[in-house]
């Protein structure tokens, strides 16, 4: 396997910077282009702090202090304070009163799947240009996932897995992974981990040692406790991605996480992959429903779908604290008594809070498409919608 070296290039989403980034692609297994400008950045997280920080319905809200006072979204000072890096007082109070799933860093509320601003990143003719070219297809969905909102000194340190059975090759599954960063934010890649070459040499070497694997496994990581030939814990790279920047990787390439420094600004952003279009026999195997139908009452509803791309089910409350209740009781603690959201029975547990006023966001005919809502479906939910405005006093 070639060593990679830096520095990552970020190529443009022109038609000659989106043909050399596939080529980059091609050999390393991931890829940096130029998305989004400074101003979109902003817009994308006073839209993430309006719809999703601050609609957590806790007693006590989150505050940003600036130096005219606790700010909002619209107000001055709000970037300024939220984008750079945290005094103690400023992430001790972000902490207190930030969403669930705070150590992954991006809540699974409903109100997290469907923004628009997000939407107008997952309908974008360039990046979508770019997923085709890189799977070979345009016959593309892309996910319906959640945003970012990671704290310093938040996230997971990860041991490096693949998202699938790397023994079990698909060679027809067309996928690219990814996110969109809003703020300087890193990836753990091991580059070169993706292709035909590696499996087969990766296969002949750990294959052994790893025998009890099912082909259907959701993620397989490279255990501390057995051989590892090729040296991957040691050839993993945490590459930095700009501010603006949309990192894809392929869904075959050996990955991790890191840790957001203590001293480094708040991470925000968006997850974003494309894969092959059409219903999937494994999501409804999972869940019950099917793909296409559930992703259709996602949008139409603004809700979670019920399973991520990788047919894990998706969590309103971290799995975790089914082992560790006393977490939750420190939500619910957070909220009024008597919140239509908090369920008590033998255990206590908490139901998605709605997304008030929801609308869904209009799409472009290639948004329709990528989420795979046909135009009678389409209408069907916009003129429900146009009713009800009207109906309103």
């Amino acid at each position: 396997m070639r060593a990679f070296e830096g520095p990552v290039p970020e190529f443009e989403l022109t038609a000659d910077g989106r043909a050399l980034a596939a080529e980059f692609y091609a050999r390393w297994g991931f890829v940096v282009v130029r998305a989004l400008d400074e101003q979109r950045c902003g817009e994308l997280i006073r839209e993430q702090w309006r719809e999703v920080i601050l609609t957590q319905p806790w007693s006590d809200p989150i505050k940003v202090f600036a130096k005219s006072g606790n700010v909002g979204p619209d107000d001055a000072g709000f970037l300024e304070v939220v984008t750079a890096p945290l005094s103690v007082k400023q992430r001790k109070e972000f902490a207190r009163a930030w969403p669930m799933h705070r150590g992954f860093g991006a809540c699974c509320d409903d109100s997290n799947f469907h923004l628009r601003g997000v939407w107008a990143i997952r309908e974008n003719q360039g990046l979508f240009e770019l997923a085709a070219r890189i799977t070979g297809t345009e016959e593309l969905w892309v996910d319906v996932n959640r945003s970012i909102h990671k704290l310093p000194g938040e996230g997971e340190y990860e041991f490096l897995h693949w998202d699938t059975n790397p023994f079990c090759y698909d060679e027809g599954s067309a996928q690219v992974c990814g996110k969109v960063c809003y703020t300087p934010a890193r990836v753990v890649l091991v580059p070169g981990t993706h292709t035909a070459e590696f499996r087969a040499e990766f296969t002949a070497l750990y294959a052994e040692h790893y025998p009890s694997l099912s082909p259907k496994a959701a993620k397989v990581a490279i255990a501390r406790d057995k051989p590892d030939p090729l040296k991957l814990a040691e050839s993993a790279v945490q590459i930095p991605i700009g501010a603006g920047c949309a990192v894809f990787w392929s869904k075959w390439l050996l990955h991790g996480m890191a840790k957001t420094p203590l001293n480094e600004p708040t991470e925000y952003g968006t997850y974003l992959g494309y894969f092959a279009r059409g219903a999937r026999a494994e999501y409804k195997r999972k869940c019950g429903v099917d793909e296409r139908e559930d992703r259709v009452a996602s949008y139409a509803l603004g809700r979670a779908p019920k399973l991520w791309p990788s047919f894990d089910r998706i969590h309103f409350v971290p799995k975790r604290f089914a082992n560790f209740p006393k977490i939750l009781e420190a939500y619910v603690r957070k909220m009024p008594p008597g919140h239509p959201s908090i369920v008590r029975g033998a255990r206590v547990t908490l139901t998605p809070w709605p997304v008030e006023g929801y609308t869904p966001p209009e799409l472009s005919p290639l948004g329709q498409k990528l989420l795979g809502i046909s135009s009678e479906e389409y209408e069907a939910v916009h003129a429900t919608r146009k009713r009800k405005r009207a109906d309103s006093p």
